[in-house]
């Protein structure tokens, strides 16, 4: 492989790829697209339940009017709007077919109805159940103060103590946690207050960027930051930014985590490998 080819195919080349576009290039470069405006838009207006259940898709097993006096009681119930669509099947099923044949063709068709990949109509409904579930209940951070709880987050992972799970629970990932735990506490000694201090004011104005941008109207606008076993772009040059020396940024991210801002209701989710927390 000549040189040229192996830059090509190096961090430098990576590093100007997520470099190509700021935010607003994104925003401008989004809002270009009239139809994906007008169906967000349309996704995230204020509903009665008549008119939510006018759109509700209808089955074989269930007619609007069954599911009606469901959805209503779940979305009084409910204390995260990501619980709805699963409470509302959970309980549609309860009703209307609380001893299915798991096996029958039936049964295959009735899960499509639910989780399908291909043009899923009880997704799509549920989307609109969730955001008037929003605007029912209210938010449940400001967007700065779920941007600094984010932030906070991610501070609090990488730079104290944290034990690099991977979720192998065999003795060859014990032995990978251990070392991948190690490799961390190195990596992160001799790393400055002001260096973590920065990094958590560039993490916080990264997620209000993508916030501000987002609106709760248009969708997400920036990478979320992740880390498998090393930092995405995102994550990588925030810690590149904030003066954290190369030779650290891939050991001191913790393993298969991310962080999510909420466009809904502004709730900050951190999913690790094993589980999820819902801030």
């Amino acid at each position: 492989m000549e040189t040229s080819e192996k830059k090509i195919l190096g961090i430098d080349w990576i590093k100007r790829l997520a470099r190509r576009f700021t935010p607003e290039q994104f925003r401008q470069q989004y809002l270009a697209k009239p139809l994906a405006q007008q169906r967000m838009e349309e996704q995230t207006k204020r509903r009665t339940d008549e008119e939510l259940m006018t759109a509700f898709p209808e089955c074989d097993r269930i007619k609007r009017e069954q599911a009606a006096p469901i959805v209503v009681q779940v979305m009084n119930e409910a204390d995260s709007w990501r619980k709805l669509r699963y409470t509302i099947q959970a309980r549609l099923q309860e009703q209307y077919w609380p001893e299915p044949e798991y096996d029958s063709e039936e049964y295959k068709e009735w899960r499509e109805y639910f989780y399908g990949w291909s043009d899923n109509r009880f997704e799509k409904w549920a989307k609109l159940v969730e955001w008037e579930y929003v605007y029912r209940h209210g938010q449940r951070h400001t967007m700065e103060e779920a941007c600094q709880i984010a932030a906070d987050e991610w501070t609090r992972m990488i730079f104290s103590n944290h034990i690099q799970d991977n979720g192998d629970q065999s003795d060859a990932g014990g032995l990978t946690m251990v070392l991948g735990t190690l490799a961390k506490d190195k990596a992160k000694r001799g790393i400055s207050s002001e260096v973590i201090e920065r990094f958590r004011k560039l993490c916080k104005e990264y997620y209000l960027g993508g916030c501000r941008y987002n609106d709760g109207k248009y969708g997400c606008v920036k990478s979320e930051p992740y880390c498998d076993y090393g930092p995405n772009s995102a994550l990588g040059r925030l810690l590149e930014q904030a003066g954290v020396p190369d030779n650290s940024i891939g050991s001191i991210c913790p393993w298969k985590t991310g962080i999510t801002v909420d466009e809904r209701d502004h709730a900050v989710i951190v999913r690790g490998y094993q589980k999820e927390r819902y801030i």
